[in-house]
């Protein structure tokens, strides 16, 4: 029987597990799923910044996000009202709806705003009509003494996860549950917007199809992580049009690897845009990005599942199923089965093969 009902509002812009892991935090802290109900309130326009999508995509991101879990609900309140998004009105409109329901009623807030709560719209009123509660963020110090002041209780736990809406939105980070993720990539939101920038739309429909099968070879050989092959496979080929004066740098920087048909210089240019203009720090992201047209030997993991899923495309137009079965099932030997493939194709079409990190990953893999 539930006894505590926890409003968690927040952006949710886009909801990610750090939000799932502080729900289920907060449930488990006050009785259990059987005990302890969650509610999700996402806001049309946060207090503190704009949104970049729709209601309607908003609150479609958080139901598949929560779909599978007990008593984690979403109400639209705050996305329907008329009115201004403060705390102390959505809090009153809740107490006043489950009245004599003889429940206790909970805040959950995160760390970041535990420093801002005295600068919310009636915080010390909203303090006294629910008991405000928060989890901690990893590495967060506190500078004030808000926890004090107004009754914050710490909700106990070890597993931090350290992301954030904002990084999600640029790209840095998508610690998000897959369905969200892919809902992410259907609906062409946040960082895809611009992506689109660079590429035409048959390239961009080519690099989310990547992204995605890259993503799915990594779940299912049980990677963690798999969101980092997705953010390989979505900029392989961001750079597939190489300006004129990039040729040159390319060809000064990579210069132990010339010569080298210009048509692979888009890779290397590809890897440049994800760490320039993207901010991709990850050196194995940056690595498969630089490398899924050629190969080389002693590749990653993740190298391997973009450079297989870019040859296998279903969107290439031929049957690639027994390629993409095998990358499922052993993600080395699917790499493997993908190159041998890709040789004999590439060589029947007489292409240039003839370069010295082909020539290695040939020589490695296929010895």
């Amino acid at each position: 029987m539930i006894e505590n009902v926890v409003l968690f509002g927040g952006s949710f812009d886009p909801i990610h597990n750090g939000h799932i892991n502080m729900a289920l935090k907060a449930q488990q802290f006050l009785g259990g799923k059987n005990k302890c109900k969650i509610i999700f309130l996402p806001n049309k326009v946060s207090v503190w910044k704009m949104t970049s999508v729709n209601p309607i995509d908003k609150l479609n991101m958080i139901n598949l996000a929560i779909k599978d879990y007990v008593n984690l609900e979403v109400d639209d309140y705050e996305l329907k009202s008329n009115d201004e998004n403060y705390t102390y009105f959505t809090i009153k409109h809740f107490l006043d709806t489950y009245q004599n329901k003889n429940l206790k009623f909970y805040f959950l807030i995160g760390s970041d705003q535990v420093e801002l709560f005295h600068l919310w719209k009636n915080a010390l009123e909203i303090s006294k009509l629910v008991q405000l509660i928060y989890y901690p963020r990893p590495n967060f110090v506190f500078t004030n003494d808000n926890i004090n002041k107004f009754n914050i209780i710490r909700v106990e736990g070890d597993d931090l996860v350290d992301v954030s809406s904002n990084s999600i939105r640029d790209l840095n980070n998508l610690d998000i549950p897959d369905c969200v993720l892919t809902y992410i990539n259907d609906h062409d939101l946040y960082f895809l917007e611009k992506i689109q920038t660079y590429i035409d739309d048959r390239r961009y429909k080519h690099c989310k199809s990547v992204g995605m099968l890259a993503k799915d070879i990594a779940i299912s050989n049980h990677i963690e992580k798999p969101w980092r092959y997705y953010i390989a496979g979505l900029l392989h080929d961001i750079g597939k049009n190489v300006p004129l004066e990039i040729e040159k740098i390319i060809e000064k920087q990579y210069q132990n690897y010339m010569p080298i048909d210009k048509k692979l210089y888009h890779q290397f240019y590809s890897a440049m845009i994800a760490n320039e203009d993207f901010q991709i720090n990850d050196e194995k992201i940056l690595d498969a990005i630089r490398y899924h047209a050629t190969g080389k030997a002693h590749m990653t993991k993740i190298g391997m599942a973009v450079y297989a899923s870019d040859k296998i495309d279903p969107l290439r137009g031929y049957d690639s199923s027994a390629m993409i079965l095998k990358c499922k099932e052993n993600l080395k030997e699917g790499f493997i089965f993908v190159l041998k493939e890709n040789k004999i194709h590439l060589l029947s079409k007489k292409r240039d093969i003839n370069n010295k990190l082909t020539n290695e990953c040939f020589e490695y893999y296929l010895k």
